[in-house]
């Protein structure tokens, strides 16, 4: 079993544990560790732009913690890195006096709504944290806006954010999915040809983010050739009558749009009946994410994909990360853990700015930038959602273990173009959870 794979799926144990290490739901406790640190050097070598010289920040902050029956460790493992992010900036000399308090709450909107509504009039917070996809928002953005505080939503980015999404109240910060999808759809018919036939699983087919794929394709005048719709559940002689589809369609590339045990099952199988064989894979960018193990891991050697974070980025702000996660984790990050410390990053950079003033929070957050470990990072100010660099990956086997790492730049998305704002315009259809957070 790969260090990914227990990155990703520890027990519901570890979820409370990493509640527990943030202050549970009491009122008033500081993070464990994250006080003010008693030897301040003169200068601080923050990697904030624009960081004062003794950087301070000071909130209470609430998180609604839903749970994941697909990925248990899903809010934990955001946990260890959004503790991660505040322990660096202490670290360097930041003065950090957060207030914790968390609510665990439900999957659905309305229960989303009820602990959003306590957390903000009875426990008065100055910041909420959530993971969620941005379809639950309009239930809740009247309750941010009627008591002028803020809602910074997190997940890995697979739906685009509405207009009807959208407030001055309510931020998004994520891992860049259908952006990235959408640029690889353009270079896999650039690199391939325009024949591009699509695999998938039904769990897939509930986000933008397959879609904006399908537009890039478009873009780059390629055509879907055809799709095939698999996950763990269905038999091998589905995939024996995609194999003869394939045969039959020649395409030039394939795209694998997987994730979580649907994509270790479909990577051992298709490898196993020679499908990933019959022409160039292009992989999403949670194929191998989260970790494969045997079979699977040796199926995605040599795969690309695209995403705004690889675990090969050699900037130093990566590298400091990946050390740090791995000594206090004991496991190796994966994007949901660096998601949590980006959040960290954003947050402090915005209280920084603020100097920690409730009503000053949303103007710091609508101009926050910051270095982490993708690189440089702003918020957008017009859709409230990060603009981040996107980056070409590739699945690659070293030191007898397989890694994601990056391979080059992707170009970045113009949300503004026609084809994004028609997608934008569209119905929402599908899941109402956060990616892998059902």
């Amino acid at each position: 079993m790969s260090q990914h794979r227990r990155a990703f799926d520890p027990p519901r144990r570890s979820f409370l544990k990493t509640v527990g290490v943030l202050g549970g739901a009491v009122i008033g406790s500081q993070v464990p560790g994250l006080g003010r640190n008693p030897a301040l050097p003169s200068s601080s070598s923050s990697h904030l732009a624009g960081a004062s010289a003794v950087p301070y920040v000071s909130a209470k902050i609430g998180l609604l913690a839903p749970p994941s029956r697909m990925h248990p460790a899903f809010m934990g493992t955001f946990l260890a890195g959004l503790k991660l992010g505040f322990e660096r900036f202490a670290n360097e000399g930041g003065d950090v006096r957060i207030q914790w308090v968390v609510r665990e709450t439900g999957l659905s909107s309305g229960e989303l709504f009820q602990s959003a509504k306590k957390m903000v009039e009875d426990d008065r917070v100055d910041l909420t944290l959530t993971l969620a996809n941005p379809a639950i928002v309009p239930r809740l953005i009247p309750v941010f806006e009627t008591n002028g505080t803020c809602l910074l939503v997190c997940d890995a980015g697979a739906n685009l954010v509405r207009p009807s999404e959208r407030s001055p109240h309510v931020f998004h910060n994520t891992l860049g999915y259908w952006q990235s999808c959408y640029a690889m759809g353009q270079r896999a018919v650039r690199e391939h040809g325009p024949k591009i036939f699509i695999l998938t699983s039904v769990y897939e087919t509930g986000y933008d983010a397959l879609e904006a794929f399908r537009l890039g394709v478009q873009r780059a005048g390629g055509q879907e050739v055809g799709l095939a719709i698999l996950d763990a559940h269905n038999s091998n002689n589905d995939l024996v009558k995609t194999l003869a589809l394939l045969e039959d369609l020649r395409p030039d590339a394939v795209y694998l749009a997987q994730s979580g045990p649907d994509a270790q099952s479909i990577l051992v199988r298709s490898n196993l009946y020679g499908l990933l064989k019959l022409a160039p894979v292009v992989g999403s960018p949670f194929l191998a994410e989260g970790g494969l193990d045997g079979e699977a891991a040796s199926a995605a050697v040599g795969i690309k994909s695209g995403m705004s974070w690889a675990h090969g980025l050699g900037n130093p702000e990566n590298q400091a990360f990946l050390s740090s996660y791995a000594s206090k984790m004991g496991v190796t990050p994966d994007a949901i853990g660096l998601l949590g410390y980006d959040t960290a990053n954003l947050v402090i950079a915005a209280l920084s700015t603020a100097e920690s003033r409730r009503d000053l929070i949303p103007a710091a957050l609508e101009s926050a930038r910051w270095t982490g470990p993708r690189g440089e990072m702003t918020m957008n100010a017009q859709t409230h959602t990060t603009k981040m660099p996107l980056y070409l990956r590739q699945t690659r086997k070293a030191q007898g273990a397989v890694q994601v790492v990056d391979t080059g730049t992707l170009p970045s998305v113009d949300e503004g173009s026609a084809e994004i704002q028609s997608l934008m315009q569209k119905p929402r259809t599908g899941w109402d959870n956060a990616y892998l957070g059902a």
